[in-house]
Order: structure tokens, then C-alpha cells, then sequence
């Protein structure tokens, strides 16, 4: 059996108002097709166990370079922003094969404690 490198890149709207929600599927189904992912779906909670959302997720390498080329073209802001930076230095280290070497791995890890540290302001 070959292995496979994946990074996917996904993204959830949620809400507390199911008509609210239904009304963003529409748009979420837009940006899955603009990322050419696949379809989006309603997924029963969030990590709080309160709200319902939706996600768009993307599983092609294909599509992963359309989510690189568009927020590089138009940026997130706050955290959001701090999330893709992570999630793309991620996404070169593992599709350039780097995480199987004390390098990548480093850098992975530096990854979770950026992202922990600044989860944490």
C-alpha cells in the first residue's frame, strides 16, 4: 500500500439560528466550489456542543493550491489570518516531503506552539 501526503484546508460558519445557517449554505457552497472541495455539509455541533455550523472542505492538492493563491491574494483578517499562515507553512513543509526530516519536524512543531501561544492572548 502507498501512502499519501494530504493537507486538506476546511471552513466552518456556525450559528445558534438554523434559518441563519441554511441561509450561509449557499455561500459555503460557493467557496467549496471556488476551492474546488467537496460538498458542504451541516455538521451536528461545534466544539462547545451549543451551535450548529456548516463546513466547506477541501481534500484535492488541486484545490489546495487554489485556497494558497487565493488567501495570499486575499487575506484573512485576525486570527483567521494567523490560521493560514500556520496551516500554509504546514502545507510547504509536508507537500515538499521537509516533515520527514528533523527540519520539517521542528518546524511542525514550532507551528503548534505559535498556534498555541497565540490561541492563548
Amino acid at each position: 500500500m502507498a501512502w499519501r501526503k494530504l493537507t486538506t484546508y476546511e471552513i466552518s460558519q456556525g450559528s445558534l439560528d438554523l434559518i441563519l445557517l441554511d441561509g450561509y449554505r449557499k455561500i459555503m457552497q460557493g467557496i467549496a466550489n471556488l476551492f474546488i472541495g467537496s460538498e458542504v455539509y451541516l455538521s451536528k455541533f461545534d466544539r462547545s456542543g451549543k451551535q450548529k455550523f456548516l463546513r466547506a472542505r477541501n481534500v484535492s492538492q488541486l484545490g489546495v493550491n487554489e485556497v494558497v493563491n487565493y488567501f495570499n491574494r486575499f487575506p484573512l483578517f485576525s486570527s483567521k489570518h494567523l490560521d493560514f499562515l500556520c496551516w500554509k507553512e504546514a502545507h510547504t513543509l509536508i507537500s515538499s516531503n521537509l516533515h520527514h526530516k528533523k527540519y520539517g519536524l521542528d518546524g511542525l512543531n514550532r507551528i503548534k506552539l505559535l498556534k498555541k501561544f497565540y490561541e492563548q492572548q
